[in-house]
């Protein structure tokens, strides 16, 4: 297969929804999965259906940084698609992000994201599969959001790395990926974000699972190291939409 991307899964107890991605990311790129210390049968799942070279068990929860960075340091191709376990990849979605980023070569990541529906519901995406395969089309393309787009995005292979220092880590969630815009902002890249294809969203998952298990995220410990670093992270209260084309 000849592609310009390389996909990377991020799994941590997702299976069910995690192995239907990799069925349909096959088809259209090579792949990546790293498992972050699963307990639901993924480990022997992806063991089982994936290629050595494609399968990473990093063996605990060691954090998004740490374990999407393992998967980055492996990848050959011009760019990177980020996709988080509680997020059903939708067919032709890598096509349609690579022939966008191609026509801007400041655009270092291009992500998919409906700040309307953020706002609303707290999330974006669907929670109907079937919906978010009808709904994959071309979007309109904005600049916006002061961050990654590590849920669901392609990345410029620039070597960039996400933050691997305390308090990132470590099992936990948050900043890593605003930390890794304003890495790749200082290079010069923008951050682009189109608002179609809209993809299924198991509504955070992963920080239920923390929840749920009694792990702390270790958010305050991230916010305070951001802030220190970068200032305050408040697009929130900032206009988002800036059409570019």
């Amino acid at each position: 297969m000849t592609s310009s991307t390389t996909s990377i899964i991020l799994n941590w107890n997702n299976l069910n929804v995690s192995k239907d991605s990799i069925r349909r990311i096959k088809r259209e790129s090579p792949l990546i999965v790293v498992d972050n210390g699963s307990t639901d049968g993924s480990k022997l799942y992806f063991a089982d259906k994936l290629k050595p070279s494609e399968y990473i068990q990093m063996g605990y929860n060691a954090g998004n940084a740490l374990a999407r960075n393992e998967a980055i340091k492996r990848v050959k191709t011009k760019y990177f698609f980020l996709l988080d376990g509680d997020i059903l990849y939708v067919p032709g979605t890598i096509k349609t992000l690579e022939k966008l980023i191609e026509r801007y070569p400041e655009c270092g990541c291009l992500g998919v994201n409906d700040p309307i529906r953020v706002r609303r519901t707290g999330m974006n995406g669907t929670l109907c599969s079937q919906e978010a395969d009808i709904k994959a089309e071309t979007g309109r393309i904005y600049k916006g959001f002061p961050m990654a787009w590590t849920q669901y995005g392609l990345f410029r292979n620039t070597g960039q790395l996400f933050p691997s220092e305390e308090p990132f880590d470590k099992t936990g969630m948050g900043y890593e990926d605003s930390w890794y815009y304003h890495e790749m902002k200082s290079k010069g890249l923008e951050s682009y974000f189109i608002t179609k294809p809209l993809y299924y969203h198991d509504a955070h998952a992963g920080k239920r699972e923390l929840d749920k298990l009694k792990i702390d995220t270790n958010e305050p410990a991230r916010r305070k190291a951001f802030e220190d670093k970068w200032g305050r992270n408040d697009w929130l209260d900032k206009e988002l939409r800036i059409e570019i084309a």
